[in-house]
């Protein structure tokens, strides 16, 4: 049985390795929700808005969230 841990950092990995290869960079527009996400990420102390560039690929900060999730 995984733990919580275990199934973030795997759904980490998976999102690193197959989102790129599904979605072309151009199909990725996540800058409309990238408030929403920071607003859901923020909990506890404010934090700055944290974008991750990947290769070609812009992840949101959700993404940020649940990596710093995964340490």
């Amino acid at each position: 049985m995984y733990d919580i841990r275990q199934q973030m950092l795997i759904f980490c990995i998976f999102y690193v390795l197959l989102i790129p290869m599904v979605l072309p960079e151009e199909n990725i527009q996540w800058s409309q929700s990238d408030s929403y996400w920071n607003g859901f990420c923020s909990t506890g102390k404010r934090q700055s808005p944290i974008d991750l560039d990947i290769g070609n690929v812009h992840f949101p900060p959700y993404f940020a969230c649940l990596f710093s999730a995964c340490m």
